[in-house]
């Protein structure tokens, strides 16, 4: 009898440690399920905000790059219009050579016609010649205005690509 009543104790020890193991088995696998859903989402989660940056750098490559031919561009058209300032400025220094010579012949031209006049009030035969000076001094005065509104129209036109033109500066 005692071995029956082992038998059945053993038995019945055995069926709870079953049992304890089936229920540890059991509860083990539903921590670590729930805790591989979460993980699936974290994952899935950081995956699309991964797949939204990438979108995002990619775009911003893009953007980039246009940045950079366009910053090109406009590097070729500051060089282009550094040059071109630049040949204005040697052609503005020659015209103002050219209207400092035709302001010196001008002044000359004007003394002259002074010295002619009191000539004229003097000499009355020299009278056609000294209205033929005249009339050459007039055309030079005619030919220097109108270069000297040339020479406007080329400041002015100096000064339309560079609003901050201050006597030659830039």
């Amino acid at each position: 009898m005692t071995k029956q009543y082992l038998k059945k104790n053993i038995n019945m020890f055995l069926l709870v440690v079953i049992l304890i193991c089936i229920g540890s088995l059991m509860a083990i696998s539903t921590y670590y399920g729930q805790r591989y859903r979460m993980i699936t989402e974290n994952y899935e989660e950081i995956e699309g905000k991964f797949e939204n940056l990438t979108l995002d750098l990619t775009s911003k490559s893009n953007e980039l790059t246009l940045c950079r031919g366009n910053l090109n561009q406009t590097s070729t058209d500051v060089d282009k219009y550094d040059s071109l300032y630049s040949e204005k400025v040697d052609e503005l220094e020659q015209k103002g050579g050219e209207l400092s010579a035709c302001q010196n012949n001008y002044e000359n031209t004007k003394k002259s016609l002074v010295d002619k006049t009191n000539e004229l009030k003097s000499e009355q035969d020299k009278n056609k010649q000294i209205l033929l000076d005249l009339a050459t001094a007039n055309e030079d005065l005619d030919d220097c205005k109108s270069l000297k509104l040339d020479y406007k129209g080329d400041l002015n036109d100096c000064e339309d690509l560079c609003p901050n033109w201050e006597g030659g500066a830039c």
